[in-house]
């Protein structure tokens, strides 16, 4: 892939506050227009708007697939993607679910690191948890109101600044439980597409309303992941989410989390025992009672692991005896972001850096 870059200029430590997640973006993007059943070049520009006609396709049928991923300056100032590869294969299976063109993985990965590279100014310090939030899309354009598969598609990446989505120190938090489910068997729900998310919205309002961050989407008395993380719970010593396939061996149930799965990964280092199996709200409900269940929490890009010490649902409000930081919950985030970070070793090759020697595709426009 050729990748033309035009308009760009370099900044070098922004001085404006990184103080949230998603707000803050940076002066480029990369866009890559699919048309006749071939990708076209890449380019890099300064941030524009998008010109869409109104009957494209997005705008009404929600045609979209896109990805979160990191990149993290480390203790000794070089700049990481963390586990692009891995992300790129969900891209590319959401896209097979969606009727979306997949985007080869190297030229998905060659495409970030360039924009990376030329925004690099814009990776902030990670000593406060902090990275540059990095947000592939591709979008249908097709112009026309019929309900076909769409031959017309922008793939676009865009930056943006953020600290940690609770904190760099997050406070264990509540959830909401709600009889819902969050996407059905067979359905998009391992899909990474935009309307999965809308739709999970008036449930986080719900949670929201009631002091709590996010709903816990239990089905059929399962207990399956909220709107944006997957759910875990340590019960026994033992750290337990429910799996990929759902509940009785059905896929299309929860989303395969990076992040979760770098945790699943790490576990065994740390000698803490996993378990990947169903859990049901009575079983959840009756540890939290009981004193078995000792910590529980959420895991995604944004999020990274996030305690959670209340589960509130219409039989009532269900706490952890202990309401800090759990021990195991502790231990698992700072070996992931230690690792990240570059303080502790990356024995898993998470860590894909961003150099100039790797960009030789990369074309300035005079």
């Amino acid at each position: 892939m050729r990748i033309h870059v035009k308009n760009s200029y370099s900044v070098v430590n922004p001085k404006k506050a990184i103080d949230s997640f998603g707000t803050l973006t940076t002066p480029h993007m990369f866009t890559r227009v699919f048309g006749e059943d071939t990708w076209e070049d890449g380019w890099i520009d300064q941030r524009h708007s998008i010109e869409l006609d109104p009957s494209a396709f997005v705008l009404h049928y929600a045609g979209n697939v896109f990805e979160g991923m990191k990149a993290i300056r480390t203790v000794d100032g070089n700049v990481n993607i963390i586990r692009p590869h891995e992300h790129a294969m969900r891209f590319n299976r959401s896209c097979d679910r969606m009727v979306a063109p997949e985007m080869p993985e190297p030229e998905f990965i060659e495409a970030i690191d360039a924009l990376v590279h030329i925004d690099n100014g814009f990776v902030p310090d990670s000593n406060e948890g902090a990275y540059c939030y990095i947000r592939p899309n591709i979008i249908a354009t097709t112009p026309a109101l019929g309900l076909n598969p769409p031959a017309e598609f922008l793939f676009y990446i865009i930056l943006s600044p953020s600290k940690p989505f609770f904190g760099a120190n997050p406070a264990p938090q509540s959830l909401l439980a709600v009889d819902q489910a969050r996407a059905h068997p067979g359905g998009t729900g391992q899909a990474k597409t935009g309307g999965n998310y809308a739709g999970s919205l008036l449930f986080k309002k719900r949670a929201r309303d009631h002091g709590h961050i996010e709903a816990l989407y239990i089905d059929q008395n399962q207990v399956t992941e909220t709107g944006a993380a997957n759910f875990y719970m340590i019960k026994d010593g033992v750290f337990i989410t429910p799996p990929l396939n759902g509940f009785e061996g059905k896929s299309g149930v929860i989303l395969q989390g990076i992040t979760r799965k770098s945790i699943l990964e790490i576990l065994p280092d740390l000698n803490i025992p996993v378990s990947e199996r169903a859990i049901t709200l009575d079983e959840l409900l009756t540890g939290i009672t009981t004193g078995n269940v000792t910590e529980m929490g959420i895991m995604g890009t944004a999020a990274v692991i996030q305690p959670i010490k209340t589960i509130a649902y219409d039989r009532g409000t269900y706490t952890v005896a202990s309401q800090q930081l759990g021990t195991i919950t502790s231990a698992v985030r700072n070996h992931l972001l230690n690792i990240y970070r570059g303080i502790e070793e990356d024995k898993h090759n998470w860590l894909h850096p961003v150099t100039a020697a790797s960009l030789s595709m990369v074309y300035q426009e005079r």
